[in-house]
């Protein structure tokens, strides 16, 4: 089990419109061992907010001792409620988290960010200039416009630290930005990675972003020959159970099974009682030879029994429904959600 940890609120800045940032301190001095990349939980109860658990990635270094900063998008009650919390505030957190782990192992690594998905490569990007690190990175930072995306002028100052660091910048709703080797108004498209990439050999790729944006990067990444086990994806979208940390799923998925179970009892018993209706209802026609009411049978099997044609029959017909569920690929490469 991941050992939670009381924390404090030192400072709490907004860094855009949408986008918030939170650092923290540890009350009692315990260091988070983490790698970049990797996301922590977080809860609070303070001032009576009564915040439940939730995951948010890690945008401090591991070089900056005690020190850990979280940033993430203001879209719902939660994170609105999250940002307004105060210098001093006390927070619990847990963790990390997480196989999205910058590798060092590749000389040559390329981050693909969509939106608020360039957390966990602000990480990533300060730690390999705190350690001065010879690892060839680029970032390529995909976002709607300047005014809502975060970290542009700090990625400015860490390309200035670091010579083996390198960002490009695509915004859709800027049709007046100024054009230059940094920034474009495009959708970032598999030409503009092809000009972009060092090296697909001895590479590895991170994409982090919605669901959308990882899916399409990861398309156009193999079509440009790059192969499945040197992409890594994480997807940031509101879907509670891959909120959840690894060890907590399994409940969820017990959940969802019983759901299931549940749902499927349901349909059964529901045709049952519709089989019941179908045989009690049995419609009635005037015989042509006799002045008796008499049954007719119906079967779809047989081809003795006639309807005659100055008769209606009316037959009840059976309604299903069908139930679907999220199937998680078990494979190395299927993408985890998170909040932030």
């Amino acid at each position: 089990m991941y050992e939670k940890n009381k924390y404090q609120v030192i400072k709490n800045v907004a860094l855009n419109d949408e986008v918030q940032q939170l650092t923290f301190l540890p009350i009692k001095s315990r260091r988070f061992d983490f790698v970049p990349g990797q996301h922590l939980t977080l809860s609070t109860s303070a001032r009576g907010l009564n915040l439940h658990e939730r995951p948010f990635s890690i945008t401090s270094s591991p070089s900056e001792k005690d020190i850990l900063q979280i940033s993430f998008k203001k879209y719902g009650d939660y994170t609105h409620k999250l940002a307004s919390l105060l210098e001093d505030d006390i927070v619990e957190i847990g963790g990390p988290y997480g196989d999205f782990e910058l590798d060092t192992r590749y000389p040559n690594i390329t981050l693909l960010a969509g939106g608020i998905g360039i957390t966990p490569f602000i990480s990533m990007a300060r730690y390999a200039a705190d350690k001065t690190l010879n690892n060839k990175i680029t970032l390529i930072y995909s976002g709607r416009s300047i005014g809502n995306t975060a970290f542009l002028s700090e990625l400015v100052e860490l390309q200035k630290r670091n010579p083996n660091f390198k960002f490009f910048v695509h915004l859709t709703e800027e049709p007046n930005l100024e054009i230059t080797n940094i920034y474009h108004n495009t959708r970032l498209t598999a030409r503009d990675l092809q000009q972009y990439i060092n090296s697909i050999d001895r590479s590895i790729f991170y994409v982090c972003g919605p669901s959308a944006f990882t899916q399409s990067m990861r398309y156009n990444l193999t079509s440009l020959g790059v192969r499945d086990k040197q992409i890594m994806t994480e997807e940031f979208a509101i879907s509670p159970p891959n909120f959840l940390p690894r060890e907590k799923k399994s409940t969820w998925l017990t959940a969802s099974m019983a759901t299931l179970v549940m749902l499927l009892s349901l349909y059964f018993i529901y045709q049952s009682a519709q089989k019941k209706i179908n045989a009690s209802t049995t419609p009635t026609f005037q015989s042509t030879s006799s002045s008796v009411n008499t049954p007719a049978s119906s079967s779809s099997s047989s081809s003795n029994t006639a309807t005659p044609s100055n008769q209606s029959v009316s037959t009840p017909t059976s309604s299903s429904f069908q139930s679907t569920t999220n199937q998680n690929n078990s494979n190395n490469y299927q993408p985890r959600t998170r909040m932030s």
